[in-house]
């Protein structure tokens, strides 16, 4: 479920009438892509704001590297999300993990302070880690002992902790560790974090808990913010 989006980022570059540079696609499936950036080689500015049109999609995507585009605004973009996870048998036991990172390193992105730092599950200790253009280390701790012990709409660090980041950096790596699952194992067998759009996301308490689709809807519903300017400068400062 969407929470109302609170984005101080305006939309001006996708509403002229010509937002491309002649002869060049302005649209991929839902998404307007204006210039600076552009579809496809010799459409944009210069090589870092190249995206790429995938029609294999219904309906189609555009992409950054590996990376979906949701939304471009003057300042700021929408990309897709990686939620790191781990999870474990009722005996306490690993039996998958799975890590999240992204860098943006050697582009003109850089991550947005409207991001925040969640983490889901019993018992986690969770450390995310940025580097290049600003460097910190921040942690979130998620503790439970019971289903109902974890209150919908709070992220306040039963069973939910959620931390702010700072905005400049480029890459970010999530060390996800769980200390005991065994007591909880009939409603939490997995934990989850993940940085995303603060205003994107409510937690819905013990049954985000359960929810073996948590990763999916989460990497589907609750983008990530980059920044993005030309040299020093925002395109409406430009």
């Amino acid at each position: 479920m969407l929470a109302q989006t609170n984005s101080s980022s305006t939309t001006t570059i996708t509403k002229g009438a010509n937002i491309t540079k002649p002869g060049c696609q302005r649209q991929c499936g839902n998404l307007r892509v204006p210039y600076p950036f552009g579809i496809g080689r010799g459409c944009a500015i210069d090589t870092s704001f190249e995206v790429n049109f995938n029609t294999s999609f219904n309906p189609f995507k555009t992409f950054f590297d590996d990376i979906e585009i949701s939304e471009i605004s003057d300042s700021q973009m929408r990309v897709s999300n990686v939620v790191a996870h781990t999870c474990h048998n009722e005996s306490g036991a690993q039996d998958h993990e799975f890590t999240a990172w992204t860098d943006l390193w050697n582009t003109p992105y850089s991550y947005s302070e409207l991001n925040k730092f969640t983490v889901i599950g019993h018992d986690n200790f969770t450390l995310i880690t940025g580097f290049e253009g600003r460097n910190f280390t921040s942690g979130c701790l998620s503790v439970c002992s019971k289903a109902g012990s974890v209150l919908d709409g709070y992220c306040s660090g039963s069973g939910c902790c959620q931390t702010l980041i700072p905005r400049g950096f480029k890459y970010y790596f999530i060390s996800l560790d769980t200390v005991n699952l065994t007591q909880v194992s009939l409603f939490n067998t997995c934990s989850y974090a993940f940085l995303g759009e603060q205003d994107r996301f409510v937690f819905h308490g013990a049954s985000d808990m359960s929810d073996h689709d948590f990763v999916h809807r989460t990497s589907a519903t609750v983008p990530i913010v980059p920044d993005w300017a030309i040299g020093n400068l925002s395109c409406s400062a430009a």
